[in-house]
This record gives C-alpha cells, structure tokens and sequence, in this order.
C-alpha cells in the first residue's frame, strides 16, 4: 500500500494557526489568497485553544492540503493542523 498522500487524504478539518505577533491585515489577506488559490474539499475550521485568538470568517472555506499548501502558509508564519 502507497503512503504517500495517506495522511492528507484522511483529514477532516484543517485550522490555521498564526502567532498572534504575525497577524495583520495583509497577514489575513495574504492567507485568504493562499486558501483561494489551494481550493479543495477539506473546511477550513475556527480553532480555539489556550491563547489563541478565535478569527469569525463569513465565508467557508475549503482546502486542498498537501505540501504545497504547507510551504504557502509557512511563508506567511502560519501553519496547518490538521483534524482527523
């Protein structure tokens, strides 16, 4: 059996998580077109947690996660955790 892939495919739900220092208004915008442009079937959810700040979006968003979208966050000091 393959495993490349396995991990992506069995995802839920991905929450972005930006250190609070990080995040701005070009931050978000920057991320908003990273998650346009890695459009796929697995929703972008609210995380909430110790210290995090909770972000409302009015739309839902969904990803398609993989490496590509991994080092497309990562240059903007966000990450992916991913919810299985």
């Amino acid at each position: 059996m393959q495993l490349d892939g396995i991990r992506d495919k069995k995802v839920k739900e991905i929450a972005l998580e930006v250190p609070y220092p990080r995040m701005s208004e070009d931050t978000a915008k920057k991320i908003r077109e990273i998650v346009e442009e890695h459009a796929g079937e697995i929703p972008v959810a609210e995380s909430v947690g110790q210290s995090q700040m909770r972000l409302k979006v009015n739309h839902h968003f969904k990803v398609q996660p993989g490496p590509e979208l991994n080092a497309a966050l990562l240059n903007v000091h966000a990450s992916a955790r991913y919810v299985f």
